[in-house]
């Protein structure tokens, strides 16, 4: 099975390798980046048994104290290019002084 190649994405819509991290950095990194986080999984199950399952999928990409509106867009496209659905939410991190925008969804595993 081919997973979504999350990575892959990221580094086509601009971002540079060692500005993309699974999870978390560990230490403190430039802006703009991105992470991304594999949640819990969700069976769908009938007659017993599991037909399908998802996981669920967090890509967080944070900027500077000013909205890079271009930079959503090009993750927003390159989601929608490969027929993801799904969820955004923005919030301004004041302790941080950065702006961070997570879309969510969920990939058949």
């Amino acid at each position: 099975m081919n997973r979504l190649d999350i990575k892959g994405i990221l580094r086509e819509v601009g971002f540079k390798p060692d500005r993309i991290a699974d999870t978390s950095f560990g230490r403190p990194t430039p802006l703009p980046y991105a992470v991304y986080i594999y949640g819990g999984s969700s069976p769908f199950c009938a007659d017993d048994g599991i037909l399908s399952q998802t996981q669920n999928i967090t890509v967080e990409v944070y900027t500077d104290m000013r909205r890079d509106q271009e930079l959503i867009d090009r993750v927003s496209e390159a989601l929608k290019g490969r027929g993801i659905i799904f969820e955004t939410a923005e919030d301004y991190i004041e302790s941080e002084k950065t702006y961070r925008v997570s879309f969510y969804f969920e990939e058949m595993i």
